[in-house]
């Protein structure tokens, strides 16, 4: 079997041109280390499942939470430490637990 190729690019085939690729610029971001003495011992919990799962939902089926219980936790621990996000939030806990303990 011969198998020939033909193209409208002079010289032959060409690979198709490679989209170029994103890399993001790293953003620093100032963590605070205050409110974390006003949470529950509830929201304590979770925070640390939820560090040690990688998983706010799997954090919660292990304490016999639902999983809309535990975002409401989420967000009053955010709210009361001023994060906004459950990453910040949990990056930011485990500096307070290492420096409270």
């Amino acid at each position: 079997m011969n198998l020939s190729f033909t193209s409208a690019c002079p010289g032959g085939i060409h690979a198709p041109a490679r989209a170029p690729v994103f890399v993001p610029k790293p953003v620093k971001v100032e963590l605070s280390l205050t409110g974390f003495e006003r949470l529950t011992p509830r929201e304590r919990e979770l925070i640390e499942r939820t560090i040690v799962t990688g998983v706010v939902k799997l954090a919660a089926e292990q304490m016999g939470i639902t999983n809309k219980t535990a975002e409401a936790h989420m967000l009053n621990a955010r709210e009361k430490t001023g994060h906004r996000n459950a990453i910040h939030l949990a990056i930011a806990y485990e500096r307070w637990a290492r420096g409270a303990a």
